[in-house]
This record gives C-alpha cells, structure tokens and sequence, in this order.
C-alpha cells in the first residue's frame, strides 16, 4: 500500500485561492451594493454629481446655503495689565473669540480663532477647528494656520474634507466629497472678518 502526499505547492495554492475567491466576491457584491455615483470623481460643485439620494442632497444644499460671513468690532473686559520693561501700566489687554460656522445638524464646522489685543497690537492669536456629521455623512478638519501675522493684523486659514457616503458591509463609501477652506481675519482694535472660500 502507498500513502499519496501531497505535494507541497498544492497546499500552498490553497490559500491564495480562498483569498482570491473571496476578493472576487467582495468586488461583485460592493458593484451590485454601492451605487454609481460612488464612483463618480468629485467634481468642483458637489451638486453635479447624479444619482444622490434626497437625503444626501439636503445635506449639499445645506452645506452650501449655510456658509455665512461673519464680522464685527467687540472689546470684552481686560484679562489683566500689560507690562513694558517689567512696570505696570495702564494699557489694558482685552481677549475675544470669533466662530465661523458652516452646514447643518447632518454635518457641520466650525473654525474659531481666540486673540488677545491692546487696541495698538495684538499681542497673540490662536485657531482651532470642530466637526460634526451624522453618519454616513462626515466631515474632516484638514488643518487651521495662521497665514500672516503683523502688530495690527493676524490671519488664519482652515480647511475641511466634507462628504456623504452610502453605508456598505466594509465600512462608508463616500459617493461625494470636496474642500471648502475658511478664512478669519482678527485685527488690533477687536475687529474681526470671517468667510468661506469655497
């Protein structure tokens, strides 16, 4: 009697074959699951896209109706006396935030810069960003920097990944996304201008 072994590049096929099988299957399911816009390339205007659902276009029109202006003059109770050569005086330094929001409850970002200002110079400014998305909607915060700083003006700069995807068994498949980029501007005397770029 002769015992068959197999040889060893059989059993080493067998795995490879699996993982090609179910590879295979993966690709049919997500074409038949996701729909055709997902894999449309993201155009400038998120509206062009065809083939979104009414939900994933009232968070679009929401996006792009919601990106208000925002400005003002404030001064706010001083923080406390500024210092020259190590003596008090009676220059008084004052704080302020400023928020610039965007989107709707289904998603949403807000960028916000902080700065401390005497009325002849702003002695510090910082940006910070927040987000918010119901899934499978979401928003990214890409980054805040401040882009140009002098004694009277300091400018800041955010950006943010905004898209909607459809829910699928490996995870959200985004069927838009772009970028929209928010811009403050804080200046001396407490005043203040924000937008969105895009």
């Amino acid at each position: 009697m002769h015992n068959y072994e197999e040889p060893a590049t059989h059993a080493r096929r067998r795995p490879l074959a699996l993982i090609g099988l179910i590879s295979g299957f993966m690709v049919l399911t997500s074409s038949i699951l996701i729909p055709e816009a997902a894999f449309a390339s993201s155009p400038d205007e998120p509206a062009e896209v065809e083939g979104l659902t009414a939900e994933q276009l009232q968070v679009i029109d929401a996006w792009t109706a919601n990106a208000h202006s925002t400005s003002g003059v404030a001064r706010v109770a001083p923080t406390g006396m500024a210092t020259t050569n190590g003596m008090a005086s009676t220059q008084a330094t004052y704080s302020m935030e400023v928020s610039l929001y965007r989107g709707s409850w289904l998603a949403w970002a807000d960028e916000r810069v902080y700065w401390r200002y005497t009325g002849y110079t702003i002695l510090s400014s910082s940006g910070y960003q927040s987000t918010g998305a119901i899934f499978p909607n979401n928003v990214t915060a890409l980054g805040t920097s401040r882009i140009s700083t002098t004694s009277s003006k300091h400018s800041w700069r955010g950006r943010y990944m905004v898209g909607a995807g459809v829910p699928t068994p490996w995870g959200n498949a985004n069927v838009y996304n772009w970028t929209s980029t928010a811009r403050i501007d804080v200046q001396k005397s407490g005043a203040y201008n924000g937008w969105w770029i895009n």
